[in-house]
C-alpha cells in the first residue's frame, strides 16, 4: 500500500467535504481547495481508487465510495442532528459515528438489512446501546475482491440465533460475528482517525495487529 503526500491531502478534503456538504467533491472542487492542478486530482483519484483508498464509477473520477461514507443509498443512515450520511456497512455506520468525536450521533438501520428498524446513539463520543453482533460475512483477505459486496453484507443483528437463521434463509454457509463492543473498538480504532491531516489508512500489518488485539484471531481474520 502505497499513498502518496497528495493521495492523502486529496483524501482529507473529500472526508471534510462529505461530512460537511453530505456528498463528494469533484476534482475541480479539491484541486481549487488544494491550489493544484486538477489534472494532478485525477491522478490522486485513480490512485487512491487502485489502493483501495476511493472507489470509483467505472471509467468515471465520480466518487461512489470513500469509506466509511457511502455515495448511494444503503440500509444505514447516520445523522447528527442536522446532518446525514450513508454507511456502506454496520462497521462503516460506526465509523462514521467514530470519526465524528464527540458528536451525538444516531445510527438508523433495520437488521439483517431486513424488514425490523434499529436506532443505535452515540452520546458524547461513546456508543450507548451495544447488545447485538456486527456479522461479516466476507474473510479478511477478500474484503477487496468485491467491496461493494462485502459491505452490502456486514450487517447488524440483535443475537447470535438471528444471524444462524439469517444464514439459513439466505444460503449463507459461513460468517464470523463481532459484539458491539468488539465492533465499536474495531470502528473507533480505524476509523477515528479519519479526519486527521494527512489522511492515513491503516497498512496491513498494524491492521492485523488491531484485529488482534480486538480478539479477531483465526483465519477468517488473518
Amino acid at each position: 500500500m502505497g499513498f502518496t503526500e497528495l493521495d492523502c491531502r486529496v483524501r482529507s478534503v473529500i472526508n471534510h467535504a462529505i461530512i460537511d456538504q453530505g456528498f463528494a467533491p469533484g476534482t475541480a472542487e479539491v484541486a481549487e481547495q488544494l491550489a493544484v492542478p486538477e489534472t494532478e486530482v485525477v491522478a490522486a483519484y485513480h490512485h487512491l481508487a487502485a489502493e483501495h483508498g476511493l472507489v470509483l464509477h467505472p471509467q468515471s473520477t465520480r466518487i461512489w465510495v470513500a469509506h466509511p461514507f457511502a455515495l448511494s443509498s444503503t440500509t444505514f443512515w447516520v445523522t447528527d442532528g442536522h446532518r446525514g450520511w450513508w454507511g456502506n456497512c454496520g462497521w462503516c455506520a460506526l465509523g462514521i459515528a467514530a470519526m465524528l468525536d464527540q458528536a451525538d450521533v444516531t445510527i438508523h438501520g433495520v437488521w439483517g438489512g431486513e424488514d425490523v428498524p434499529f436506532t443505535l446513539h452515540v452520546q458524547h463520543g461513546e456508543l450507548i446501546e451495544r447488545d447485538w453482533y456486527l456479522n461479516f460475512c466476507v474473510p479478511a483477505a477478500h474484503l477487496w475482491d468485491n467491496v461493494i459486496y462485502t459491505c452490502a453484507m456486514q450487517l447488524l443483528f440483535p443475537s447470535e440465533a438471528a444471524i444462524h437463521a439469517w444464514r439459513n434463509r439466505h444460503g449463507i454457509t459461513s460468517s464470523e460475528a463481532l459484539t458491539g463492543e468488539q465492533a465499536w473498538g474495531l470502528a473507533k480504532a480505524w476509523y477515528g482517525h479519519y479526519l486527521d491531516v494527512p489522511w492515513r489508512k491503516l497498512p496491513p500489518d498494524e491492521a492485523q495487529a488491531l484485529f488482534t488485539s480486538l480478539g479477531m484471531t483465526g483465519p477468517f481474520w488473518q
